[in-house]
């Protein structure tokens, strides 16, 4: 009796939240999805021991929602997004998952839409359009206004649309859970503040078939968030890059265009860890050193031969010349391009 009762009230689709000192923005983010229409769904919130009220405020909608949300509790602080996610992903009871961070929100028409989407395409993962809000205004991200919505792409085909600058926001949307959980079982999880960012080119690898769809998710820009915070987890995207880099050869032949992408981007970002060295004043000197070592680290792992005459000489040039030597030389180099603007 009990197990039949359970298959009716299963939900179709789990939001799945983490949360971590929302209080802010949380009951917005609720709100937006519970006028979600279209299909039977639970909220499954997984707060990472957050220190303000976000668990309290969590709370009440549970007492007043006891059939839509769910709230676990982390033992520990996991001081990324992947953990609570994951757990949140692990505890949901649906076969469709729906991640939103708890500072994003959507509108009413949202899920029925991807639903929509889904049911035409027949894809396992379907991306909304992102757009940016810094608290006054939205604009929109990726996709440009001309990518095709409701195309149908093999996910090795979109791996490459994320690599070297997104062509595609891979926030949000609607994804197969059991995606996620081959995920999980398949690969090994780093977790940092940049691991959501290999986990979806996980699941990008092993969906055959994604659309995007033509609703907007509203991505909340933060200042004073972690990946904001002035902290040496702001340089955890070099470990994903080299994990991206990793990932992209044991899976894709060399001379496709994934493998050589994820070696410009760590190239790039090489350049961006230099570049936000530079302007990060609050930094022990300590921490400075551990910087310079995990950029020390990041240049062993530039693909020189790859990239020969494939990206721009002079930066090419200057990663040649060390870590040490770029950060002296970029930060000159930029301000005279910016003076030369004026």
């Amino acid at each position: 009796m009990n197990q039949s009762a359970s298959v009716v009230t299963r939900p179709d689709v789990s939001f799945v939240m983490p949360a971590y000192n929302a209080a802010r923005f949380i009951a917005r983010a609720l709100d937006s999805l519970l006028v979600q229409k279209g299909a039977k769904f639970e909220i499954v919130v997984v707060d990472d021991c957050s220190t303000d009220t976000t668990a309290a405020i969590v709370n009440d909608y549970v007492a007043r929602y006891p059939d839509k949300i769910r709230l676990i509790s982390m033992p520990t602080n996991s001081g990324c997004a992947f953990i609570p996610r994951k757990r949140a992903i692990e505890e949901a009871h649906a076969p469709l998952v729906a991640p939103l961070d708890a500072d994003d929100w959507v509108n009413p028409d949202y899920l029925e839409t991807l639903l929509k989407y889904k049911h035409d395409t027949g894809a396992d993962i379907v991306y909304p359009v992102m757009y940016l809000h810094n608290g006054s205004e939205a604009k929109r991200f990726v996709p440009a206004i001309d990518f095709p919505t409701g195309k149908v792409w093999t996910g090795r085909d979109m791996v490459a649309l994320t690599l070297d600058g997104w062509q595609i926001g891979a926030g949000g949307g609607i994804i197969l859970r059991e995606l996620y959980l081959e995920c999980f079982r398949k690969f090994e999880m780093v977790p940092s503040v940049f691991a959501d960012e290999v986990l979806t080119r996980q699941l990008l690898l092993l969906a055959p078939k994604i659309t995007i769809a033509d609703t907007p998710y509203f991505y909340m820009m933060q200042p004073d968030s972690v990946t904001h915070s002035p902290s040496l987890k702001l340089f955890d995207f070099l470990q994903s890059d080299r994990a991206l880099v990793s990932f992209a050869n044991d899976y894709w032949q060399a001379g496709e265009e994934v493998p050589f992408k994820a070696a410009r981007q760590l190239f790039h970002n090489f350049f961006r860890g230099i570049r936000l060295l530079d302007v990060l004043c609050n930094l022990t000197q300590e921490q400075r050193c551990e910087v310079r070592h995990l950029l020390n680290e990041q240049r062993q792992h530039i693909n020189w031969g790859l990239l020969r005459g494939r990206v721009s000489p002079r930066y090419y040039i200057l990663a040649r010349l060390g870590v040490k030597t770029s950060l002296f030389i970029l930060p000159l180099y930029d301000r005279f391009k910016s003076q030369k603007k004026f």
